[in-house]
């Protein structure tokens, strides 16, 4: 196939006349404001687009809006710590006494050591990164084995791992 000057392929420029951003600015119907002359329902809120001008610390709120954040994040805070010592006062004794122990007890007691040993090892090494069902073989194997035979064979489970 060869080339004739009839043969000529246009070039194409395609024009973009409304050139917008990469981002758009989402904005707050007028009446859902909250009143407060800024946007959102907050004190510490993005100003809205009818008082642009005006924002939280502009208007000399900027002490309170950090107080009141700052307040709120203590709060959490507290509510958590207190949530963490309930559960271990009343909810991590319980679950000692009626789950993990009966089956600590009840591995120690079906199975002879060398299956014991077995079974320690393969939980250690399927379970290796999940602390949770590896750490009771591992009491296990302290119990079993003593501590120096069962920190053995708990680290060479998770090497294998």
């Amino acid at each position: 196939m060869t080339y004739e000057e009839a043969d000529v392929v246009t070039l194409l420029k395609i024009v973009i006349e409304d050139r917008k951003d990469d981002y758009v600015i989402l904005k707050e119907p007028e009446g859902l404001g909250g009143g407060n002359g800024r946007g959102g329902g907050g004190c510490c809120s993005l100003p809205s687009s009818s008082s642009s001008s005006r924002s939280c610390s502009s208007v000399g709120g900027g002490f309170w809006c950090s107080l009141w954040w700052w307040s709120k994040l203590v709060l959490v805070f507290i509510f958590l710590a207190v949530m963490g010592v309930c559960f271990f006062l009343w909810i991590g004794p319980f679950l000692m006494n009626k789950e993990f122990i009966p089956i600590l007890n009840w591995e120690t007691g079906t199975f002879n050591k060398p299956v014991l040993a077995v079974f320690i090892f393969t939980s250690v090494a399927i379970f290796p990164t999940i602390l949770l069902p590896s750490t009771p073989s591992m009491w296990v194997a302290g119990m079993s084995f003593g501590y120096g035979f069962g920190f053995l064979l708990i680290i060479s489970g998770v090497i294998i791992s």
